[in-house]
């Protein structure tokens, strides 16, 4: 059997297994489901049971991996580092940042090569033909990833404490909403959850400076997008207008003292770095330790404009509730004097 076959039989036995998952998936989430509503658990604590059955299922796998996997030493044929815009999402601007490499490594049925998943410290100590030790599922060896990074690397500690923390502070201010009446309640509450999205969906009105020492390079542009919907818009078509319109761009250079070239990614106004575009090559400012937090010598006044007309709607929504209340009241008193006549 020659490599293309066995390539064409480990894509076909991945997309079998990614079937059969999915299948497994949705029935185990059904199953929770019926279980849960047979034991009369209250429809809340049913659909948060259902939403974190696919990630048990995920860690599961996960596990199963760690205890069932196979370590061998693999050598590194090429890495990437990727950068993904979420063009139709409803964030203005979102993107996200991951490190692969590919990797080959001998196996019992012959050479086998995988992608891997890594972190930015892994990805930037890797060169092409560098060895790494893998951790793979004999009957499936396209599936592997690193063995240092078990499972536990895997969760993301930091928003499951901040979530955690979230929920104490609702069981905690629960009583405390219970004795208020109605109205303020229902104000209280879309206070809270408005600041929550608020918090998650904005960016911050100020830019972080770079802690020193800070060191300059030539940066290629990579790739230039240009951003006019408003963060107080959260559709994607007919949104409001930006402010100050905006440009995400994807610049590559090489730090001083590393022997491969890093991904940042800034943001500016439109208009404010002269002769932005992709191929051209620009001066960044960085620090040593965080080359990816380049900076280039544009202004970031999208920024706060964008938090400006935040509070310019929040303002007018004071004012529309409270020109509601006001009418109410001066309808109830006029209606009460045509019922004294």
């Amino acid at each position: 059997m020659d490599q293309q076959d066995v390539a064409i039989q480990l894509v076909l036995r991945s997309l079998y297994m990614l079937g059969g998952a999915l299948a497994f998936g949705l029935f185990a989430t059904w199953f929770v489901g019926w279980l849960c509503r047979r034991a009369s658990v209250p429809s809340g604590l049913t659909v948060l049971a259902q939403l974190a059955t696919p990630v048990a299922l995920f860690f599961a796998a996960s596990f199963y991996l760690d205890v069932s996997g196979q370590v061998a030493q693999a050598r590194v044929e090429t890495t990437e580092e990727r950068i993904s815009h979420r063009m139709g999402g409803h964030i203005p601007g979102s993107w996200s940042r991951t490190f692969w490499a590919t990797v080959a490594f001998d196996t019992a049925e012959g050479l086998r090569k995988a992608p891997l998943w890594i972190n930015e410290s892994t990805y930037d100590a890797l060169l092409p033909g560098a060895p790494i030790a893998v951790r793979y599922l004999a009957w499936l060896p396209l599936i592997a990833r690193p063995a240092d990074q078990p499972t536990r690397t895997l969760v993301p500690w930091r928003w499951l404490a901040a979530g955690l923390l979230l929920l104490a502070a609702g069981l905690t201010i629960r009583p405390l909403l219970r004795r208020l009446p109605p109205v303020p309640r229902a104000v209280a509450i879309l206070v809270g959850g408005g600041a929550l999205v608020i918090w998650l969906v904005f960016p911050t009105p100020w830019v972080t400076p770079l802690d020193p020492p800070i060191l300059t390079a030539e940066a290629e542009v990579l790739r230039v997008r240009e951003e006019t919907r408003s963060f107080v818009s959260g559709r994607t078509t007919g949104s409001v207008e930006a402010p100050q319109p905006w440009n995400i761009v994807e610049l590559r250079f090489l730090p001083a003292g590393r022997k491969k070239p890093v991904t940042a990614v800034d943001s500016v106004d439109a208009g404010s770095v002269a002769g932005l575009q992709a191929g051209a090559r620009l001066p960044v400012s960085y620090n040593a330790s965080h080359p990816r937090d380049a900076r280039l010598a544009g202004t970031r006044t999208w920024r706060r404009k964008e938090w400006g007309e935040l509070g310019e709607l929040a303002v007018l929504l004071v004012v529309v509730c409270g020109g509601f209340v006001m009418l109410g009241k001066v309808g109830s008193a006029w209606w009460r004097r045509m019922l004294r006549r």
